[in-house]
């Protein structure tokens, strides 16, 4: 059987590691958007393997990009700043640990993170026809997510078997 709370750190170090790929891919779409032609990023490659094309393309501002909010107001961030948020949820695993079932709400992030990326991964392969690292690396560390956070749901009981164990556990002392 799967040890809940080495599952549960996993995640914390897998959220731990998009915090930093995001706020690295943030960092340069910062530079790259002040800066200009000025800045070359670590994770510029080549001219067919650009992390910086890629973090001030259109898409590269989800929200925006899609009508959800408008171009230029506060809330058109960048989709590496939601990245930092989205994994900042995982990082929180000690702290919501406690609640009733936690691990349903990150299996369904896990589930989205999942979903976006691999939108993002066909805008990143057949729309901008480039390739990033700061990207690729976020794809994999929410399909680590994904994976965790499976083995987390099947790791703990949900509130209502722990309820039926207690019950048995209850009646067997009896």
């Amino acid at each position: 059987m799967t040890n809940p709370s080495e599952v549960g750190w996993r995640l914390v170090y897998c959220g731990l590691a998009g915090v930093a790929v995001s706020a690295y891919g943030a960092y340069v779409e910062y530079k790259k958007r002040t800066l200009q032609h000025n800045y070359t990023a670590m994770c510029d490659l080549s001219s067919y393997a650009s992390c910086s094309r890629v973090m001030t393309s259109a898409q590269g501002k989800m929200l925006s990009y899609y009508g959800v909010v408008p171009a230029g107001s506060m809330l058109d961030v960048s989709n590496a700043a939601l990245g930092v948020l989205a994994y900042g949820l995982f990082v929180m695993y000690p702290l919501v640990r406690s609640l009733p079932n936690f691990q349903y709400a990150y299996l369904f992030a896990a589930i989205i993170s999942v979903v976006i990326s691999a939108y993002l991964a066909y805008v990143l392969a057949f729309v901008l026809r480039d390739f990033c690292l700061v990207c690729v690396t976020s794809y994999v560390i929410n399909a680590a997510l994904l994976w965790n956070s499976i083995k987390l749901v099947r790791a703990l009981p949900s509130k209502q078997q722990a309820m039926s164990e207690a019950k048995k556990h209850a009646k067997k002392r009896q």
